[in-house]
């Protein structure tokens, strides 16, 4: 595991598990991919609309503004969240292929191989968490 956000991961009659000891956490991205760097699952805030592909086929989230904002961007979303909650809600826990309330998922959860590694991704900037499991 790596990042400052404390993430554990478990798996109990087929369901896989992210949870964090520390307490409820808000992110703007959690992401699970393969070994690979395939996605798998993503979810974002239902008040953070994700932008089409773009020519390169990067990915890109956009967050209307209604100040003119001159931070950089990790600053802004850090910023947008504390003075809006209800943006990023908090969860206690994350189950894989369940879209916890407040959030929404780019497309449905592929399955999960079971004895495969995979990695979990949270982005709540400046906090972060990141850990490989075996599903």
């Amino acid at each position: 595991m790596s990042g400052n956000v404390e993430m554990i991961v478990t798996r109990e009659n087929g369901t896989i598990t992210f949870s964090f000891p520390a307490g409820p956490v808000r992110f703007v991205t959690f992401v699970i991919t393969s070994s690979t760097g395939e996605e798998l699952w993503q979810l974002h805030p239902v008040g953070m609309r994700q932008a089409e592909r773009s020519e390169t086929g990067g990915r890109f989230m956009a967050i209307p503004l209604r100040d003119n904002y001159q931070q950089n961007a990790a600053e802004l979303v850090g910023r947008l969240a504390a003075e809006h909650p209800s943006i990023s809600p908090p969860v206690e826990k994350i189950e894989y292929a369940t879209v916890p309330a407040g959030y929404h998922e780019d497309e449905p959860a592929k399955p999960l191989a079971h004895g495969v590694t995979y990695k979990a991704i949270l982005l709540n900037v400046p906090e972060y968490a990141t850990i490989e499991f075996t599903a």
